[in-house]
């Protein structure tokens, strides 16, 4: 009998430290597109890809082991916990701007403060400033790293990608 383990709860900073370390040497993937996305190249070197993941956070939004391979989906109870986590998340980081990658994410966030889920919406924090979530389809249904970059640069108004220019 397989025993499934969830990732740790240091399991997105490892994936980052990971591609920072390795992106040279990593395959086609996940990590590689939000990489290149984020520092609008498509070979980054290691000192530009470790700066601009300084200035973001990622996680996962269901943060178990869904399944046992690709096209997995979460349960209906992964979903609830998710939802109910995603406030204290957020709490915690304080974002500006989150970039929700996946449709079927978008469709379980818990109801934003404003927007009806159709498009951009926002969250009010503990602060009371808003943080605005912006739906992009995931890297595995077509997302290319130049789109998220461009669309990172329209949400920051370039300030992310100008810190490299």
């Amino acid at each position: 009998m397989d025993v499934r383990v969830s990732p740790s709860p240091q399991h997105p900073q490892d994936l980052v430290h990971d591609i920072v370390a390795n992106f040279k040497h990593q395959g086609l993937g996940f990590m590689r597109t939000l990489t290149r996305g984020l520092t609008n190249d498509e070979s980054p070197s290691a000192e530009r890809s470790c700066c601009v993941w300084e200035m973001v956070s990622f996680t996962n939004y269901v943060s178990v082991v869904v399944g046992d391979g690709p096209r997995q989906r979460p349960t209906a109870g992964q979903w609830e916990t998710a939802k109910t986590e995603f406030p204290r998340l957020l709490d915690l980081l304080n974002p500006s701007r989150i970039v929700v990658l996946g449709g079927d994410l978008w469709d379980h966030m818990p109801p934003a403060t404003y927007g009806d889920g159709r498009g951009a919406q926002a969250y009010r924090l503990q602060s009371g400033e808003l943080c605005w979530c912006l739906p992009l389809p995931h890297p595995s249904r077509g997302l290319s790293w130049k789109l998220l970059a461009a669309t990172i640069y329209f949400v920051y108004a370039g300030q992310l990608l100008e810190t490299w220019s």
